[in-house]
């Protein structure tokens, strides 16, 4: 059972970041493809994926905006659509 709940390690990173970032009632997209663990393990509600605009998001609550994915980290910081509050190599958490 114990491999059935295994998880990268990156995600518990990224949930002290998003508990840092954000409050509990803040409501987060995450960007894992549908995997709501990182959600999970930061007590935050919100979805595991972008599946409107980001201005649709915003429209429906929607605060923050965590991903890893490099090319929509560039653009995100690139048009200057959304305010970067951390990045790392391997992540960035945007304000919507």
């Amino acid at each position: 059972m114990k491999d059935f709940y295994s998880y990268p390690e990156d995600l518990n990173q990224m949930a002290r970041i998003l508990d840092t970032f954000t409050k509990t009632s803040d409501k987060v997209i995450t960007d894992r493809l549908g995997d709501t663990t990182l959600l999970y393990l930061a007590n935050r509600k919100g979805a595991p994926m972008l599946y409107h605009s980001i201005p649709q998001m915003k429209e429906l609550g929607y605060t923050y905006y965590m991903t890893d994915k490099k090319e929509i980290i560039t653009e995100l910081k690139t048009t200057k659509e959304c305010p970067l509050l951390f990045e790392n190599a391997q992540f960035a958490l945007f304000k919507l």
